[in-house]
């Protein structure tokens, strides 16, 4: 949407065709419901847990069905937000319908009442997206499971939940449900959760959900699902079998490539789905671009509005710009967060990198300890010649935001010492970064 109103800000006649909802997965069923969701959730753990500031709520006051109308509101106005500034746009038209390649220099569109135009342009933007990753689970075609594309439309609370994938999705879903009262059982193929992040950080996210009420099932591969008359029956490979009234798919996502007829073309894909593009995003075809997760950007949304910096840019000065060496930043939004860019010590030690680590626990933050909310780790990398910083993860209270701090500090060349002589205002948590560079 940024490049459609970009190019047709510029005079260009822009058509932008949309199959679904406009504005995204980010819009529609990723950022802005679920991040809604978990707000909402955070305040009402929280309000229910502050004993300690000598005050108790009752919790049979629980409205799930206000609860996700809330979310619903949030996400629907966001969209018409949207809609409404793609209406007022000069130059801009939107279509809804499947957008198909008919040629290098062609797209078919079909409607959903089954009219079809075709449509040439002097260049092609490719931003479709993807979707959940269906497993290969025998009976799961019998059921209705939920993903990230039908939970927010929920309007009873499910008393248990199962979730496949231990990853960030689906452990931001499992405590939330959990803070609810949902009985909620994390199925993870793998050993770990959230398997690329260090192991003592991984330590600590568990330890945090399963006092929570999560149970984990690690090395667990499922066989089959089948519907009972409370809810369903999960067979692992293992024979062990699980139960639990809804189960939750968060087992990736695959690209939104495979009927854009793209082998009408000379685009290329990979055996992922992924289409092929340099570093400026341009396909084998010099007037198709790709952009997002079908062209293989980190599946966050600020990775993909960078895709339209980047081809913002070259259309403005060629090769002025390329997604070459960028800063992937990215905050897993359970509570508290953990947040991480750059290096860890796992990516460093794999690439046999020397560093210096500093580590200090959240308990020594003093805005953290002010909150209650004094869980968790920072943890820095820095060039132990330099003391320039390589990488940070942490996990706490506002982690993402104390992130930022040090990606922008690593981004300006700030220093390991200079942050720790840094005056930051007392008590924020940024402060914080005082003590951990005198460790």
């Amino acid at each position: 949407m940024p490049l459609a109103h970009y190019l047709s800000g510029k005079g260009e006649d822009t058509l932008l065709i949309e199959k679904g909802d406009v504005g995204g997965t980010c819009v529609n069923t990723g950022c802005t419901p679920s991040k809604t969701m978990h707000e909402a959730i955070r305040k009402i753990h929280h309000a229910r847990h502050c004993e300690y500031a000598g005050y108790t709520v009752e919790r049979e006051n629980f409205d799930f069905p206000e609860l996700m109308n809330h979310v619903r509101k949030m996400r629907d106005s966001w969209r018409e937000g949207s809609i409404e500034g793609i209406q007022n746009a000069e130059n801009l038209t939107l279509m809804r319908g499947h957008g198909r390649m008919e040629n290098n220099n062609t797209v078919s569109l079909t409607t959903s009442d089954g009219n079809e135009t075709s449509h040439t342009a002097d260049f092609i933007y490719i931003n479709t997206g993807g979707r959940p990753n269906i497993p290969d689970i025998k009976g799961l075609e019998d059921i209705t499971p939920l993903t990230n594309l039908n939970v927010f439309d929920l309007t009873r609370q499910p008393d248990s939940l199962l979730i496949i994938g231990g990853g960030y999705i689906g452990l931001e879903f499992a405590q939330m449900f959990a803070r609810i009262g949902t009985k909620v059982t994390v199925v993870n193929q793998g050993e770990k959760p959230i398997s690329r992040e260090d192991g003592d950080m991984i330590e600590q996210m568990q330890e945090m959900l399963e006092k929570e009420g999560i149970i984990f099932k690690h090395g667990a591969n499922p066989a089959s699902v089948s519907q009972t008359s409370t809810g369903l029956l999960l067979t692992l490979k293992s024979g062990e079998k699980l139960e639990a009234e809804q189960l939750l798919l968060a087992a990736g996502r695959i690209p939104n490539t495979d009927q854009l007829s793209l082998e009408n073309t000379d685009v290329k894909i990979d055996d992922k789905g992924i289409i092929e593009v340099d570093e400026v995003l341009q396909t084998d075809v010099h007037h198709i671009y790709a952009m997002g997760e079908v062209a293989g950007t980190p599946q966050f949304t600020h990775m993909s509005y960078d895709d339209y910096r980047i081809i913002k840019a070259n259309i403005e000065k060629p090769k002025v710009r390329n997604n070459l060496h960028r800063t992937v930043p990215y905050t897993l939004f359970t509570d508290p967060q953990l947040a991480s860019f750059g290096l860890n010590e796992k990516a460093a030690r794999q690439k046999g990198m020397e560093y210096k680590l500093y580590e200090m626990p959240m308990s020594s933050v003093a805005r953290a300890a002010e909150k209650n909310e004094p869980f968790g780790k920072i943890k820095v990398l820095c060039n132990p010649k330099t003391e320039e910083i390589l990488g940070a993860t942490l996990i706490g209270v506002d982690a993402g935001e104390m992130m930022t701090v040090l990606q922008m500090a690593s981004s300006g060349g700030i220093t390991a010492p200079q942050l720790r002589d840094y005056i930051f205002a007392h008590p924020l948590l940024a402060e914080g970064f005082n003590n951990l560079f005198t460790s």
